[in-house]
């Protein structure tokens, strides 16, 4: 009975110990807002420093976004991407404070030399906040996160470090054409597998001989241009890309005579191609499924046969009434 009495009092004088230690439970009273009265909008800057990918820049220029680490040149960011940060940041609240012992702030990755830090600036340099993203949570969908000036871990809903740790290239938009495929009159391809289509009176026309196309095969090429985007970057000069001599052109031409032109380059493997616009030094890492829509063969564009007889004579696909 004495050594149950002993042990009952070893196991209270341990909790009492951790109850302190672990800031007076491990349960919040109320629902805490990490970043009270941030506001997206104010928003300038952001400098994110991750001891995997370093310094990244998040910089407003003119209403856009460009992304740097610092010291090389800016691109222009995915704006997408950005608000989503800055949404989760101005969202970002507990009911579950985890810890406010200094000493667990490794544990929690947290700390200055394991934690994600993220910093937004409104537009007068002026600090809106500054906070350390650690691991995710036990149930993953969870994250800890903690102040920059204050030793509380709080253990907040979401996967933030999807939102915030990203490389250079991760951040930098990946769109290469974003234009309406309705102001598109021209798609020519040259090089491999040459062939141009006009677009006459909202028909679809092949060649010089205008022989009508097959109108969903080039819908989806002018689709997937209008609407192309990179899977990454590269850096280096145009020949090591054998994009200074393209095997293959692009070019989609507009009703106010201006043009968006693609050129082609080599193999990055069997599932990715070089890239870049006529106009544009950017050497774009294309997914090679989208470039095959990009450039049909002649039997995918050339109508099928039914549809081509239909369109040489109409009368013959309708029935003639039964003479009684």
């Amino acid at each position: 009975m004495r050594r149950l009495s002993l042990f009952a009092l070893i196991f209270i004088v341990l909790a009492g110990l951790y109850w302190l230690l672990e800031g007076q439970g491990k349960r919040s009273p109320k629902t805490v807002h990490l970043l009270t009265s941030f506001k997206p909008a104010h928003v300038e800057r952001i400098n994110i420093t991750s001891p995997g990918t370093g310094a990244i820049v998040l910089q407003r220029t003119d209403g856009a976004w460009q992304v740097s680490t610092g010291q090389a040149a800016s691109y222009a960011a995915d704006s997408s991407a950005v608000q989503k940060l800055l949404e989760s940041l101005a969202v970002l609240k507990a009911d579950s404070m985890v810890s406010r012992n200094p000493d667990r702030h490794a544990l929690y990755e947290v700390s200055k030399e394991t934690g994600l830090r993220v910093e937004a600036h409104d537009r007068d340099k002026r600090a809106l906040a500054a906070l350390l993203i650690g691991k995710s949570g036990p149930n993953i969908i969870s994250t800890y996160v903690r102040n920059d000036d204050s030793d509380q871990v709080y253990l907040v809903d979401g996967i933030l470090q999807n939102a915030a740790a990203k490389s250079l290239n991760e951040w930098r938009d990946k769109t290469i054409f974003s234009f309406k495929t309705d102001q598109v009159t021209a798609y020519t391809v040259v090089g491999t597998s040459p062939f141009a289509l006009n677009k006459t009176n909202g028909e679809w026309l092949i060649g010089s001989e205008n022989t009508p196309a097959n109108a969903t095969a080039v819908e989806q090429a002018v689709q997937t241009l209008a609407t192309l985007r990179a899977a990454d970057f590269a850096e280096g000069p145009l020949e090591k890309f054998e994009l200074a001599a393209p095997a293959q052109t692009v070019t989609a031409e507009f009703d106010d005579g201006t043009q968006a032109a693609l050129l082609l380059g080599k193999n990055v493997n069997a599932f990715q191609q070089y890239a870049k616009k006529a106009d544009d030094e950017t050497i774009y890492i294309v997914e090679k499924q989208m470039l095959g829509m990009l450039c049909p063969t002649m039997e995918e564009l050339k109508m099928p046969a039914t549809d081509a007889a239909k369109e040489e004579n109409p009368a013959a696909s309708i029935e003639s009434p039964l003479v009684k």
